[in-house]
């Protein structure tokens, strides 16, 4: 095992071109754990905005079939953009600079979107929070894998944790601020806080160099491109949160449980200004709870029997979510058990294909082209985000919930059965296990 360790720490220069020692804590490169905290606090601030936005959005009148137009925009330029900064991040051989002008761009505009209220230049913040993330993610997700190539499921898994642990913290924050009688606006507005810190510590993460003349040897194989259509597919199928987080409030109002609780900040001088919708956030964290639990065991899992069955269980995951959510539903105390069950669901089937995802992404790539292999992959995917959510929005705003749930559920369908079929298998030589198979 020290054998393995000290051959790994060959492999790598500093941007000096000086050797690295690659230290590990639980098994994990000490940069990987750097860029996890730079993701958990950068994650406590953007989930603070998740949480709330489309409330925010639907308290200022705008349609879901906006909210759907912004979240595709949204999503679409950070995908694109990722094309880009995996191809820019090989050709000039540095990660970390764009790594930091990405989450600098994102920690800074988001907040502004609170002391707006028209959907346009929300719009345009929200363009900006999203290209923030597009020229980081390839990067980032390319030096990850740089720092532990021989353990990739293993090392998304624990970055993804630690990313979603600043997740799980923004819920019960949010729910604080709203027993206080925080507006949205406000909330979205101190998400600038941990923003900063999140810039911070990324400042001491060490970069990798690769040699110019590496970053053209590899070529893209067929069952990567065969790999980055099927994805494409399963993303179409997504369900952005937001709706989610829509969906939800049809299973509180007028809830005898939000009205205890109401009546308990009664007690405060705050029950008349709390809205319906404070359990929200709890939900909310506990999917985000189950999403990093999940992730990290996934990783290691994926590892063991194969990518291709832990991204199966997940799509099969996420069908029931959409079927539960289709179905018709009164406010009572049971709709709460459900839709806290149905968003506990959601974690898990992002836990399930979200690391896996990526590392299977890494096994099709080879070391030095993995940048650019990131981002022909979220390439794919942005390109599915416009039509995906405005459709899903149209379909919501002017059919009903319950009619954008089966399309959902359709469309998951076809997509389980596609990557069953055709969903190429990884090379041997990508992962080592004396008793497993590999498919």
């Amino acid at each position: 095992m020290n054998l393995e360790k000290d051959k790994s720490q060959e492999n790598f220069e500093n941007i000096s071109g000086d050797k690295i020692v690659d230290k590990t804590v639980i098994g994990v490169s000490v940069n990987i754990l750097i860029l996890g905290f730079t993701s958990l606090f950068t994650d406590l601030s953007s989930e603070m905005l998740i949480i709330v936005f489309p409330l925010y959005l639907l308290s200022l009148g705008i349609s879901t079939v906006i909210l759907g137009l912004i979240e595709g925009i949204g999503e679409a330029t950070a995908n694109i953009v990722k094309g880009f900064s995996g191809w820019l991040s090989d050709k000039i051989g540095r990660r970390k600079p764009i790594i930091l002008a990405g989450y600098a761009l994102s920690n800074v505009t988001k907040p502004l979107i609170g002391v707006t209220r028209n959907w346009e230049p929300i719009l345009l913040l929200k363009f900006s929070d999203r290209f923030g993330k597009g020229i980081r993610t390839s990067p980032r997700d390319s030096l990850i894998s740089h720092w532990r190539p021989k353990k990739t499921g293993r090392a998304f898994g624990v970055h993804r944790a630690m990313d979603t642990t600043g997740a799980i913290l923004a819920p019960f924050l949010v729910f604080l601020l709203l027993f206080l009688s925080l507006s949205y606006s406000d909330i979205i507005i101190l998400s600038i806080f941990p923003g900063i810190i999140a810039i911070i510590v990324l400042l001491f993460v060490k970069d990798v160099k690769l040699p110019k003349k590496t970053i053209e040897t590899n070529k893209i194989t067929k069952d990567f491109v065969k790999l980055l259509f099927i994805l494409g597919i399963m993303e179409f199928a997504a369900v952005n949160v937001a709706f989610l987080i829509i969906r939800a409030g049809d299973f509180f109002p007028g809830n005898p449980i939000i009205q205890f609780i109401k009546g308990f900040a009664a007690n405060f001088g705050l029950g008349s200004l709390m809205p319906s919708f404070t359990l929200i956030p709890l939900i909310y964290g506990l999917l985000n709870i189950i999403y990093a639990i999940s992730a990290i065991y996934s990783g290691r899992l994926s590892d063991k029997i194969g990518r291709k069955k832990v991204i199966i269980w997940g799509l099969i995951t996420l069908l029931t979510v959409c079927i539960g959510l289709s179905l018709p539903i009164k406010a009572s105390e049971m709709s709460i058990l459900l839709i806290t069950l149905f968003f506990g669901l959601y974690g898990l089937y992002k836990g399930l294909v979200d690391p896996v995802s990526r590392a299977f992404v890494a096994d099709f790539a080879g070391k030095e082209k993995r940048g650019s292999a990131y981002g022909l992959y979220y390439l794919i995917i942005g390109l599915t985000c416009i039509p995906e959510t405005y459709l899903f929005g149209y379909i919501y705003e002017y059919f009903s919930a319950s009619s954008a749930f089966i399309y959902a559920s359709s469309i998951l369908i076809i997509s389980i059965i596609l990557f069953s079929i055709y969903a190429p298998k990884l090379p041997n030589t990508k992962i080592k296990s004396k008793n497993a198979k590999i498919n």
